[in-house]
């Protein structure tokens, strides 16, 4: 069953109003990059790279970049959109109520294997997920518009919050360049 989430016209109006008071029209394509991960670092896939997406998707076809971040995911969130030209959804970190409107008005979501990926799935939003160290088998339903990009590794999957190997190779091995393919597929957009 396909989840199905409501969102409320007070959110909506509060999202429409705190993207514009950030330059940001309602009409534009919106790229959402969920950079942070409550779970631990081994989920973390590197900044520069959230950084090149976030340029490519915008300079190739002109959607516009939000970084979204959870609690204790500033720093994080607000130097990946310095260095990706994006707008970093830090002041303040949205709550529930405004991410699920902000995640429904979305074009496209590169993430981790998170929660705002549930959020996406359940709004029919493509999401390009890398799964890194989880076992992608805890959350194989509603994959129509998922692209999930996973490494095939003796090591993985460890489920652990910190890699134990210390090479975090189940995310460093994914390429913007994976990414990005996957993100123009989904889109039906050509590089």
């Amino acid at each position: 069953m396909h989840p199905r989430l409501a969102v409320a016209d007070e959110d909506d109006e509060w999202v429409a109003r705190y993207l514009a008071e950030r330059g940001v029209d309602r009409d534009e394509q919106l790229l959402l990059l969920v950079v942070g991960a409550s779970f631990g670092a081994s989920k973390l896939w590197m900044p520069d790279r959230f950084a090149a997406i976030s340029r490519h998707f915008q300079d190739r076809h002109g959607m516009r970049a939000l970084v979204l971040v959870g609690p204790g995911e500033v720093e994080l969130g607000e130097r990946i959109a310095a260095d990706g030209d994006a707008i970093a959804m830090t002041s303040p970190v949205l709550p529930l109520n405004a991410l699920k409107a902000l995640v429904r008005r979305g074009r496209l979501m590169i993430t981790g294997d998170t929660g705002p990926r549930h959020l996406g799935n359940a709004f029919d939003l493509p999401v390009v997920c890398m799964i890194g160290p989880n076992d992608p088998r805890y959350t194989d339903y509603c994959m129509e518009r998922t692209a999930l990009i996973r490494k095939d590794l003796a090591c993985s999957p460890c489920q652990r919050k910190i890699c134990p190997l210390g090479h975090q190779s189940c995310m460093r091995d994914i390429t913007v360049d994976e990414v990005v393919e996957a993100g123009e597929r989904l889109l039906g957009l050509s590089g």
